[in-house]
């Protein structure tokens, strides 16, 4: 009494081709299959596909040139998770995303990662302001407290708590995605912690779940606010 069907996006003939091709060019492969082609995806395992040979370089292989572009900063405030802070910058001779330093504060305030952010800052000149979650208040109080410029992503505000935890899962994975054989961003060495949350983040997997997992759903915390950090850039600039 049952029947079922795929039908891709452009089965639509007025669905965009180019809209499609630039979908299918730069969003994860899992993401595009589920979103575009109608595919049942299983969301066992690890959220993102890290690439240790193409998403890792070395700290001291970073170009100065670089290291003196402006820095774009964002905070992912913890309570029961760790806080952490990310520090990124755009190279667009190479059209390439670099994550130059982190802050991954675990079992202590917020206070003490503002005063660190306000060390490393020293310096650098801050594209914007400090990006942050639009949902901890506390959080901004903090920053703002400290001298600091605050930014929030509002059409976050406008999805929801949990729709934006989502999208922030799938704009990492889009921004990992290799094309043509080179990565969209690097990930300095020294960011041990953060490279650890990308390799081990994973998705929800209790024996009385489905195999199946919905984009809707969020992954595990644990090693997820080192991805959700980097995430507050992308969705707030728009680079997807």
């Amino acid at each position: 009494d049952w029947e079922t069907w795929e039908l891709s996006t452009i089965d639509n003939p007025t669905f965009s081709l180019v809209e499609y091709e630039v979908a299918k060019r730069q969003l994860d492969p899992d993401v595009f299959a589920e979103q575009y082609e109608g595919k049942l995806i299983s969301r066992r395992g690890l959220v993102f596909k890290f690439d240790e040979t193409k998403h890792i370089i070395p700290d001291n292989q970073i170009p100065p040139e670089v290291r003196i572009l402006n820095t774009a900063v964002s905070v992912q405030p913890g309570g029961q998770n760790p806080s952490v802070a990310v520090f990124m910058t755009y190279n667009p001779t190479q059209n390439l995303y670099y994550v130059l330093d982190e802050i991954y504060d675990e079992e202590t305030i917020f206070t003490d990662t503002v005063d660190k952010i306000k060390v490393k800052m020293a310096g650098k000149n801050l594209i914007g302001g400090i990006i942050t979650d639009w949902a901890n208040r506390e959080a901004q109080t903090k920053l703002e407290k400290a001298g600091l410029t605050v930014v929030v992503n509002d059409t976050e505000r406008k999805l929801g708590r949990n729709p934006a935890l989502a999208a922030r899962t799938q704009t990492m994975q889009s921004i990992l995605k290799i094309i043509d054989g080179m990565p969209r961003i690097v990930i300095s060495d020294k960011c041990i912690r953060l490279i650890e949350d990308f390799k081990k983040c994973k998705w929800p997997d209790s024996p009385r779940e489905d195999a199946d997992r919905l984009v809707s759903e969020i992954p595990l915390l644990k090693y997820f606010q080192g991805p959700q950090a980097l995430a507050h850039i992308f969705n707030f600039i728009g680079k997807t």
